[in-house]
């Protein structure tokens, strides 16, 4: 695609020069789970080990979610079932009860492209996961423990495993377990990479949506606007009010004894809807066109991310999008795309509305295509359609009567983006078997889509200004289509008066990210006058300022953010980096150690944190904290190097050889 020219090249904002240049100058889960059942973890400091009953933070405030256990009271032959199926058991707390793999053994994996090896073990009661490095003089170094928390995932095909920190942030780790071949383990999705981010994969709400029953945030925390990262309570999985609706009114009503139609008509029944909304009711966690760039979807303005309910449009709550039809993605196949493929059936096109998810899967049961009758009832299924087509093919000794339908035509094949997990393709069809769809595949770290991302669901797309918004947010959101992408969304604004701060917002990070950050002052401007505490808009404005060249109007807009949001760590750090491009470094220490201080597992703020300590004089720390920032990422070559220079300029000149090769190694396999 070709790029605009750059106006003003754009310094990484979470990156300080070497300090040695005294030139001053920041990145699927994949699904990997189905859903699950309900129990709700305690806030208190010993969450890791204590249940708690409360309820969903949603019943406090005022929407009309309650425990979900309480349906067990009603429906306890529903409830048990469900309770055995994978979704029911694909979110916990890591316990014995919740174990699947091996935690008796060393589990010692060694991953080769990042040098870095890691144990999986358990230690007094509590899971914890090890990783190091051998270093110089084959001493070991760079070594992170963190203890495991929780884990995603049945077992029935992977797990992966999540750890909690004390501000009630989620970490995705870095190894997770597969079950193919008896089980082993391996690096979880996206990280079989020599710059893997470790142990700072923060798990968003985004991803919590479709793991998960809505946990516990503050009322609007979930919008645009919003630090979507904590997490002070979480529900053990999605239980029965995210396929029914709130349940409050329900239980009411059957407490006050009202007449059953009153009982009935106070929850959503899912059988009761319209073909669409039924099946949408699936789709709002398991349809996604991609779990790589694009975006996939985007919520529609002022819709919170855990604000969608059961039976209203899912277009009113969010738009899909997918890549250009031509553009060789035609065929891709992931681990989440169940619907995704589904829909693009002739046999679902051509059903009018009577195939949905539920004419194969009981939700309450979670039947799996290996049980034992499996087969046949898929069978009796298709043949509701087919039976003639079938009775020809029996007759002309191509089919036998026991031929299992899905087997050939739903075949299982090996997904593109978790490369150790076999999912049924969905797309029913004739499937090339010669291709080897079971063939083992490497993950592959190509370069991002480049091309239109065209809006994917609903169907009929645009049909208004805010969908035109829309879908020219979708062009630049991740960088897909910013030369295109960028004047389309800048022409739509200029016609419309009334846009919010989310579409300032985004065309001001897109000319950032492409380069022309003197243009995108002015968008970042529009952003603060239309919501003046706005923190994500004034922190980007914060670092434009400084990239721009105007430190000192950078910390003017950096204070105000922290007194609209105090102790903010990602403002404190953008701070500390204008005030050492000012040179005034003692307060660039100040704000570097804050910030270090409430997100100490920040290699980029540990790296500008040294370079500051440098500057004031102060080597002995510096090294400290280049030797932090390698610890937090042993692949981040900045502080490789900064540190290598540390190390040569006081005499240290072997342990500086070590270091300058180290932060090359990785990139050169």
């Amino acid at each position: 695609m070709a790029r605009r020219p750059s106006a003003t090249r754009r310094v990484d904002a979470g990156k300080s020069e070497p300090f040695g240049s005294r030139k001053r100058g920041l990145a699927v889960a994949v699904c990997v789970a189905a859903l699950a059942a309900s129990s709700y973890f305690a806030t208190r400091m010993d969450f890791r080990t204590t249940l708690s009953r409360s309820g969903n933070v949603s019943e406090a405030q005022g929407d009309g979610y309650i425990d979900g256990s309480s349906c067990a009271g009603c429906h306890e032959s529903i409830w048990n079932d469900f309770q055995s199926s994978g979704m029911a058991r694909s979110f916990a707390a890591l316990t014995p009860a919740h174990e699947v793999a091996d935690w008796e053994t060393e589990n010692v994996f060694r991953h080769a492209p990042s040098r870095r090896e890691y144990k999986m073990f358990r230690r007094d009661g509590r899971y914890f996961i090890r990783r190091w490095q051998t270093g110089f003089d084959g001493r070991e170094e760079n070594v992170v423990e963190q203890q495991i928390d929780y884990v995603m995932g049945s077992g029935l095909k992977a797990r992966t495993y999540l750890s909690r920190t004390e501000t009630g942030e989620l970490l995705q780790l870095p190894v997770g377990w597969y079950a193919e071949n008896g089980g082993f383990w391996a690096m979880s999705p996206g990280y079989d990479r020599y710059d893997h981010d470790g142990f700072r994969r923060r798990v968003q709400y985004d991803c919590m949506f479709c793991h998960n029953a809505y946990p516990s945030v503050a009322p609007g925390q979930d919008k645009f606007d919003a630090e979507r990262i904590v997490f002070p309570t979480l529900p053990a999985g999605i239980d029965c009010q995210r396929c029914h609706g709130p349940g409050r009114r329900h239980m009411e009503a059957v407490g006050s004894g009202s007449s059953p139609e009153i009982v009935r008509s106070a929850i959503v029944n899912p059988a009761r809807l319209s073909s669409q909304r039924r099946l949408e009711v699936c789709l709002q966690c398991h349809l996604q066109s991609t779990s790589t760039g694009l975006p996939y979807a985007l919520e529609r303005q002022d819709r919170g991310v855990f604000s969608y309910r059961p039976g209203e449009p899912l277009g009113d709550y969010v738009v899909h999008f997918d890549h250009q039809p031509g553009s060789r993605y035609e065929d891709k196949f992931e681990i989440a795309h169940a619907a995704y493929r589904l829909l693009k059936s002739a046999c679902f096109r051509e059903s009018r509305g009577e195939l949905h998810c539920t004419t194969c899967h009981d939700p309450h049961r979670g039947t799996h295509r290996a049980s034992e009758h499996a087969g046949d009832q898929y069978r009796g299924i298709c043949a509701r359609c087919h039976a003639e087509k079938l009775r020809s093919l029996v007759a002309e000794s191509l089919h036998t009567p026991s031929s299992q339908c899905a087997s050939c035509h739903m075949p299982q094949r090996r997904t593109d983006d978790v490369v150790h997990v076999v999912m049924t393709d969905h797309l029913i069809g004739r499937p090339d078997v010669s291709r080897g769809l079971l063939d083992p595949k490497r993950e592959v770290h190509g370069p991002a889509y480049e091309g239109e991302v065209v809006p994917y669901y609903p169907p009929g797309l645009p049909t208004n200004a805010e969908d035109e918004l829309d879908i020219a947010i979708a062009q630049v959101k991740a960088g897909s289509n910013l030369a295109e992408g960028i004047p389309r969304l800048a022409a739509l604004l200029a016609r419309s008066g009334s846009h919010s701060a989310r579409h300032s917002f985004e065309l001001a990070e897109a000319l950032r990210r492409a380069g022309m950050v003197r243009d995108s002052l002015q968008w970042y401007e529009r952003t603060i006058e239309r919501s003046p505490e706005f923190l994500p808009g004034l922190r980007s404005y914060g670092m434009a300022l400084v990239e721009t060249g105007d430190p000192s109007a950078a910390e003017a807009i950096l204070r105000k953010a922290l007194e609209l949001h105090p102790d903010n760590s990602r403002t404190l750090h953008n701070l500390g980096l204008a005030l050492l491009r000012m040179g005034r470094f003692p307060a660039a220490v100040r704000s570097l150690e804050e910030s270090a201080a409430l997100q100490p597992d920040s290699p980029s703020t540990q790296n500008a944190l040294a370079s500051a300590l440098y500057e004031s004089g102060d080597p002995e720390r510096a090294e400290s904290a280049f030797r932090e920032a390698v610890r937090l990422q042993p692949d981040y070559t900045l502080a490789r190097v900064n540190l290598a220079r540390l190390l040569e300029a006081t005499g240290r000149r072997d342990e500086a050889a070590h270091h300058f090769e180290q932060s090359t190694a990785g990139k050169q396999q």
